[in-house]
């Protein structure tokens, strides 16, 4: 088993595991039922990731940096940027009741208890070009 370098915040690990291809609810939910935590997914190998998860998405996993997940957020919370991981007080309710609700949000400004009944886009990890672009341009 490997572990991680040093000590690291529960929301890297979400956030870490959030930005792999191929790690949606679904199978975050998988590792944190066969592991039981997410320090004891980032422990685990290669090969004790899978079955659950297949190679590629394995070897993704145990070559995240956590420090630089960690330094990204930090720059990301300086751009007015949070994260809200399925776990935090801040995750909408209703969102989290929906299948396969993100198991992180990035939210940019303020989510209010109005907003409760409010309608959201929820962006791709790789979107086309065009649509990268008007979502610059709208943002």
């Amino acid at each position: 088993m490997r572990r991680p370098d040093g000590p690291a915040s529960e929301r890297a690990y979400w956030v870490a595991l959030a930005t792999v291809a191929g790690v949606g609810a679904r199978t975050l939910t998988r590792l944190l039922q066969h592991f039981g935590s997410l320090a004891e997914v980032f422990a685990a190998s290669a090969a004790d990731l899978q079955p659950g998860v297949g190679a590629q998405t394995a070897a993704a996993i145990t070559a995240i940096d956590l420090p630089s997940v960690e330094a990204r957020m930090s720059a990301w919370a300086a751009s007015g940027i949070q994260t809200l991981p399925w776990q935090d007080a801040g995750y909408p309710p209703n969102l989290l009741r929906t299948p396969d609700a993100p198991p992180v949000l990035f939210v940019r400004g303020a989510l209010l208890p109005a907003d409760s009944r409010a309608v959201a886009v929820v962006g791709t990890r790789q979107p086309a070009r065009a649509s990268a672009a008007l979502a610059a341009q709208t943002g």
